[in-house]
């Protein structure tokens, strides 16, 4: 379903030249490692990354818990420098 609207949206609001990419806000409030949902995760970003590759702009991951805000830290020694330009990891007061 996601790729449908990816799609959909690529074909009819984004505007060659002008508009190509999007910028993505997780609200993250109340979600830690235990009860993240993995499974709904993998089955949004996987098809993202295989399909749509380049067309992020920007990623706000907002109401970090402090556990997650740490976990990005250690995450940004091994992630492409390009990858750690597009995420901004956020806690509660931003």
């Amino acid at each position: 379903m996601s790729c449908f609207i990816n799609q959909y949206l690529i074909n009819r609001a984004f505007i060659p030249g002008r508009v190509e990419n999007w910028i993505v806000i997780f609200d993250l409030k109340g979600i830690g490692m235990l009860n993240a949902p993995k499974k709904l995760i993998k089955a949004v970003v996987k098809p993202l990354q295989m399909y749509f590759k380049g067309r992020l702009y920007k990623l706000y991951a907002i109401n970090c818990s402090a556990v997650m805000k740490i976990l990005w830290k250690v995450a940004k020694k091994v992630v492409d420098p390009l990858t750690i330009q597009k995420f901004q990891v956020m806690g509660e007061k931003f």
